[in-house]
């Protein structure tokens, strides 16, 4: 598989190229590194035009080196370096059309809900153009301790399970841990009395309707629950082993709970490919990008099929 990585020499982007090398092959795998410098001011640039030319050769030199460091030797020495001008995300998609990349990297802003990578929102800005898989680093937890805790955020439909298939690529450490995970939209167990006494003064029958509600909910947890159990058979080889679980609730909090509780690595998500990421139930792709605490990877599945 053929990889680019976004760097700019940033504590975030070498970690996103640790992040990822954890996950790949030196025997299987390609790297590319992509990288779109600033201009350097170099005083009296305008009568030194080669002082300026020779430091901004050396700025990139050295980024590209600190990101080639954070390799395995197996894979720094096969590493190819792309420089760009312009604004980062579009060299990178463009970039990674041209090469037909199997995984596009960006690095980004851990510890709070707002994605930065080099100096704006290029992670959010590749995630959502992108018609390759995008995994977005976010390092904070770097060391790991092992195993490697990987969760997938699934749905229970053929267009998953094809945004799935890219998992299959990549090189998972000995021992990594899998959780295949889908959540139905409902109302929390704890919700319901509330629902109760507020509907009672002006719904007839509320009860009987928030019970017949329940029931529902109930059923379709179960039949989810049976369906992807059942799927997993024809999944990528780290799902088939994967303990399933059907959650009930706020589809983003539940996922960003599940993250915390297991301490996940991982999250994979699947969205459709021709209609962007906001497709994902709505708006919980975009929650999960701008929310979750782990590294995101989000796989596209093609319409046409």
């Amino acid at each position: 598989m053929k990889v680019l990585i976004g760097v700019d020499g940033s504590q975030r982007s070498l970690q996103a190229v640790e992040f990822v090398s954890e996950i790949l092959s030196a025997e299987k795998d390609e790297i590319a590194l992509y990288f779109s410098p600033p201009r350097l001011e170099v005083e009296g640039a305008k009568q030194h035009t080669e002082v300026a030319e020779l430091a901004q050769q050396a700025f990139v030199e050295a980024v590209f080196a600190k990101a080639k460091s954070k390799l395995p030797d197996s894979m720094a020495t096969k590493v190819t370096t792309h420089i760009g001008n312009g604004k980062p995300a579009e060299g990178l998609l463009k970039l990674a059309d041209e090469l037909q990349v199997g995984l596009i990297v960006v690095g980004a802003q851990g510890g709070s809900r707002r994605l930065q990578f080099f100096t704006g929102g290029t992670a959010r800005a590749v995630a959502h153009a992108a018609a390759h898989p995008v995994l977005v680093v976010r390092g904070d937890e770097l060391p790991r301790e092992p195993p490697f805790r990987v969760l997938v955020a699934s749905g229970c439909d053929n267009v998953w399970r094809r945004a799935a298939e890219p998992l299959n690529r990549f090189t998972w450490p000995s021992g990594t841990e899998s959780k295949l995970l889908h959540v139905v939209e409902a109302i929390d167990e704890d919700h319901y009395g509330a629902l109760l006494a507020e509907a009672h003064p002006s719904v007839p029958h509320a009860e009987e309707l928030v019970n017949e509600f329940r029931t529902l909910s109930a059923v379709q947890r179960s039949n989810c629950l049976e369906q992807l159990t059942a799927n997993r058979e024809s999944m990528p080889a780290i799902i088939k082993d994967a303990e399933v679980d059907v959650a009930q609730g706020h589809v983003v909090e539940q996922i960003i709970h599940q993250v915390h509780q297991d301490k996940i690595d991982l999250l994979v998500v699947g969205v459709h490919r021709h209609s962007a990421i906001r497709r994902l139930l709505g708006s919980t792709s975009e929650g999960l990008l701008l929310q979750s605490p782990c590294s995101l990877l989000i796989c596209h599945a093609d319409d046409a099929h």
